[in-house]
C-alpha cells in the first residue's frame, strides 16, 4: 500500500500571507460593491459627467493599461464604469494598495449623488460670485453639460473654466438649441491655444448679433457673408435655419 504524501507545512510567513489574502478579499468585495452602487446611482441620474470622482476614475481606466481590466471594468457600449473585485493571483501587498485606492475614492464627496449635487450647487454659486454670472441654474447647467459631453472626453484639453464662463457671460449661447451648442463647443475647443478659442467665441458672438439685429433674412445673409461667417452659419443649422438657403 502506497504511503500518502502529506502536504508540505506552511511557514509562518506563508500562513500570514494566506490570512491577509483571505481578509483583504472580503474587504475588497465589500468596498467595490459600495462604490459600484454609488456609480450606478450616478449613471441612473445622468450625473456621471458631473462627478469629479467618476470622471477621474474613468480617465485612469482609459489611460492606464495596468488599471484597465484589473481594477476597473469599463463598458463603452453600456456606458458603465465598475470596480473589479476579482483579485485572483494578487499578493496581499497588491490587495492592500487596492484597498487604499478604494478608500480614497469612497472619501470623495462626488462619488455619491448627494455629494455631486452639492458640488454642482457650489460651482453655480461660485460662478455667480467670482464670474458675475447672472443666468439661471438651468442655463449654467446647459453650458457645462455641453462642455462635459463634447470637450472633456478629449483628454488633451485641460479644463478651461475661463473660456466656459466667457461663453456664459458674453453671449446668449445658452439660448441655442442643444444641437447648435454641441457644435459650438466642438468648434471652439478644437483649438488647443486659448487665444484661438477666444477668437472663435467672439466670431460666434458677432455672427449671432448680426443675425439677430438684421431686418430681414436677405440682409442678415449678406452681412454674414461680408464678415466671412459662412462656416458658422452652416454649423448652426437651428439658429440660422432661416438663412441656410443662402449659403448652399
Amino acid at each position: 500500500m502506497a504511503k500518502r504524501t502529506s502536504k508540505p507545512k506552511l511557514t509562518a510567513a506563508e500562513k500570514e500571507e494566506r490570512y491577509k489574502q483571505n481578509l483583504y478579499k472580503t474587504i475588497i468585495k465589500r468596498k467595490a460593491k459600495q462604490l459600484n452602487d454609488r456609480y450606478r446611482d450616478l449613471e441612473r441620474q445622468g450625473l456621471e459627467t458631473r462627478s469629479q470622482s467618476y470622471q477621474t476614475v474613468e480617465h485612469y481606466a482609459v489611460s492606464d493599461p495596468k488599471g484597465e481590466g484589473k481594477m476597473y471594468k469599463l463598458d463603452y457600449d453600456k456606458g458603465t464604469l465598475r470596480f473589479s473585485a476579482d483579485v485572483r493571483g494578487w499578493t496581499s501587498e497588491e490587495m492592500s494598495d487596492y484597498i487604499d485606492q478604494l478608500n480614497q475614492i469612497l472619501e470623495h464627496r462626488t462619488s455619491t449623488v448627494r455629494g455631486t449635487k452639492k458640488a454642482i450647487e457650489k460651482a453655480y454659486e461660485t460662478a455667480k460670485e467670482l464670474y458675475k454670472f447672472d443666468g439661471t441654474k438651468e442655463e449654467y447647467e446647459k453650458i457645462w453639460k455641453a462642455y462635459k459631453d463634447n470637450v472633456q472626453p478629449d483628454r488633451r484639453i485641460k479644463l478651461d473654466s475661463e473660456t466656459v464662463m466667457s461663453i456664459m457671460e458674453n453671449t446668449s449661447m445658452y439660448e441655442l438649441s442643444r444641437e447648435d451648442l454641441d457644435e459650438a463647443m466642438r468648434y471652439i475647443f478644437n483649438s488647443e491655444v486659448k487665444d484661438e478659442r477666444e477668437m472663435k467665441l467672439t466670431s460666434i458672438q458677432e455672427a449671432m448679433a448680426i443675425y439677430d439685429f438684421s431686418d430681414s433674412a436677405e440682409e442678415a445673409a449678406e452681412k454674414l457673408k461680408e464678415a466671412g461667417y459662412d462656416d458658422i452659419v452652416k454649423m448652426f443649422t437651428v439658429k440660422f435655419a432661416g438663412i441656410q438657403k443662402y449659403f448652399k
